[in-house]
């Protein structure tokens, strides 16, 4: 399965990191909805929409990302940007 990054907060690395989740093989999954005549469209949908609740793992130390642990963006963090 092809590998999404994005850029997160990462609580055990104390910075923002790369973080990895799987995403959805389009190119396999288009395949099997030509073979299966358009039938196989509905589980694609369905695998696409489900997929962004897979979990993200940190690129650095590998910890599970949790959306609750982005600490609170405060005046001198938007100062500094």
């Amino acid at each position: 399965m092809p590998m999404k990054l994005d850029e997160r907060w990462c609580s055990a690395c104390g910075q923002q990191t790369a973080h990895m989740r799987e995403g959805v093989n389009h190119l396999l999954h288009f395949v099997l909805t030509l073979l299966t005549c358009g039938l196989w469209a509905v589980g694609w949908i369905a695998l696409t929409v489900l997929s962004r609740w897979r979990p993200a793992y940190c690129a650095g130390c590998g910890k599970r990302y949790a959306r609750a642990e982005r600490p609170a963006v405060t005046a001198h963090r938007l100062a500094a940007r």
